[in-house]
C-alpha cells in the first residue's frame, strides 16, 4: 500500500478554512490548512489538471500516472475521476459535451477544452441537506413562469426575446420552449441586465403577489444569487431549472449533455477523467453561450424532470 497525496482545487465557491469538508481532509492527510483560503475540491485521479503523487517517502514521489505506467503498463492513466465538493455559494451553471463534442472543444479550443474526453458524472450527497439545479423545468411550470416575469422580459427590448416568449405563451410545445430559452440565453448584455433591474426593482411587489411555494422559491434564489453574482447572464435562466434539496445518503447521476449546477453542500463525486465543462453563467469564469447551445440543441429535452424538489 502506498500514500497517495491528492490534488487540492480553491475555487472562490468552496468553503472557507476548516469549515471546508475537503480541507478537513486535506489536514487528516498532513496538509496545513490556511484559514482565510477557501477549499473547494479535493481530486483523486490521474487527470492532467490535478495528477495525484504517489509518495513511497519524504525523497521517493513520482505521479498516479507513471506508477500506473511503470506497474501496469497503464499508458492512459485511470479512466476516472474521483472528488470531494465543499460547496459555500453556487457553481455554475454547466453542462459536460458527450464524448464526440469533447472532441471537437479539444481539437479547436484547447485552452479551454483541455482533454478530448465527455464527463458523465454521479455525485454521493455528504453533508445534512445539498441543494441544486438539474434539468429544465417542464413545459407547463415554464410557461407559467413566463407569463409571471413578461412585463419584466419586455425590459430587454429585444424584439426576438419578446416575440419568443409570446409564441411559447400560446403555443407551449417543445418548439416554442426551444425558441423561448435560445433567445433567452442570446439575450445582448444590456438586454439581461435590464431585464434583471426590472424584475430587481419590483422584488418586495412581485415576491408578496407569488402565492405559489415553487414560484415563490425561484424569485428568493434569484434575489440570493444577485447578490453574490451582480447582474450575471445565468441568474435568468437558473430560474427556467429544477430545483433539488437533497438528503444526506442520496446520489444523483449527471449524464453528458445535461445543465445542471450545484448551490451548496457536501458531495462526492466520480466522473469519466475529464474537466471538460461548458458554463453559461452564475460564474466569473469563461462562459461559453455558443457551444451551451450547440449540446443544449442536441439532448436537453430528454432531460425534464416529473416536478421541482422543494
Amino acid at each position: 500500500m502506498y500514500k497517495l497525496k491528492c490534488a487540492l482545487q480553491n475555487y472562490d465557491w468552496g468553503q472557507k478554512g476548516s469549515d471546508s469538508l475537503v480541507a478537513r481532509i486535506f489536514s487528516a492527510n498532513g496538509g496545513n490548512v490556511d484559514e482565510n483560503k477557501r477549499y473547494a475540491e479535493y481530486w483523486m485521479g490521474t487527470h492532467i489538471n490535478g495528477p495525484s503523487i504517489v509518495e513511497f517517502s519524504s525523497d521517493e514521489k513520482v505521479k498516479l500516472s507513471d506508477f500506473m505506467k511503470e506497474k501496469y503498463g497503464s499508458y492512459d492513466g485511470l479512466p476516472f475521476l474521483f472528488k470531494v465538493l465543499s460547496i459555500k455559494e453556487p457553481l455554475s451553471i454547466q453542462l459536460h459535451p458527450d464524448k464526440q463534442m469533447a472532441e471537437i472543444l479539444h481539437k479547436e479550443e484547447p485552452s479551454h477544452y483541455k482533454d478530448p474526453n465527455h464527463k458523465p458524472e454521479m455525485a454521493i450527497i455528504l453533508s445534512e441537506m445539498f441543494e441544486m439545479f438539474y434539468g429544465l423545468l417542464k413545459m407547463n411550470d415554464a410557461s407559467e413562469l413566463v407569463k409571471i416575469l413578461l412585463p419584466y422580459f419586455n425590459a430587454s427590448q429585444s424584439e426576438e426575446f419578446s416575440k419568443s416568449c409570446e409564441v411559447f405563451l400560446i403555443d407551449r410545445t417543445e418548439e416554442s420552449y426551444k425558441l423561448f430559452l435560445k433567445q433567452l440565453i442570446l439575450l445582448q448584455e444590456n438586454e439581461y441586465k435590464a431585464v434583471i433591474k426590472a424584475i430587481n426593482d419590483s422584488f418586495k411587489e412581485l415576491a408578496k403577489s407569488l402565492g405559489n411555494e415553487f414560484f415563490a422559491l425561484k424569485i428568493k434564489l434569484f434575489k440570493e444569487f444577485l447578490v453574490i453574482f451582480k447582474e450575471d447572464r445565468g441568474l435568468l435562466f437558473s430560474m427556467f431549472m429544477n430545483y433539488l434539496l437533497l438528503k444526506q445518503g442520496d446520489f444523483i447521476f449527471i449524464n453528458a449533455n445535461v445543465p445542471h449546477a450545484y448551490i451548496r453542500g457536501d458531495c462526492a463525486e466520480c466522473m469519466a477523467n475529464s474537466d471538460n465543462v461548458i458554463r453559461l453563467g452564475l460564474t466569473s469564469k469563461f462562459v461559453d453561450a455558443t457551444n451551451f447551445l450547440k449540446v443544449y440543441k442536441i439532448l436537453i429535452f430528454r432531460y425534464w424532470i416529473k416536478s421541482s424538489t422543494i
